[in-house]
């Protein structure tokens, strides 16, 4: 489990950092996927080392990762669920959508508070 904890932890930095990148650089698109993931996958530490949650176990039964994370976010942030809800929504869109996020979907503080929801799992993981 430990070295899980550790490429999960790895993605989620190298992730955040690429996001800013991109985000820097104009790609508002592969940004908000690069964020998503960055702050999932924190989430997913917290699950794993906190709630004992099982990732195989849960892609054998066929259930939504994505989802299980949500619930975790709504239970340990009640307040920052609709952030973490927003950010996959974007990454939906960036991913899925013909049409582009744009500046005024991804703003500042979309990218503060999703860096809040990170720093949080983060630090209560013990990472």
């Amino acid at each position: 489990m430990s070295a899980n904890i550790s490429n999960y932890t790895k993605k989620s930095k190298t992730g955040w950092e690429l996001a800013l990148d991109l985000r820097n650089k104009g790609d508002l698109n592969n940004s908000a996927s690069r964020m998503y993931y960055s702050v999932f996958q924190a989430v997913l530490i917290y699950a794993v080392r906190k709630e004992k949650f099982d990732c195989d176990l849960e892609w054998e039964k066929n259930n939504n990762v994505h989802t299980s994370m949500q619930r975790v976010v709504k239970e340990k942030m009640k307040k920052s669920y609709r952030t973490y809800a927003d950010l996959r929504g974007l990454r939906n869109k960036a991913d899925y959508a013909p049409a582009e996020v744009t500046a005024s979907e991804f703003d500042q503080e979309l990218v503060f508070q999703a860096e809040n929801i990170r720093d949080f799992f983060m630090k209560e993981s013990g990472v």
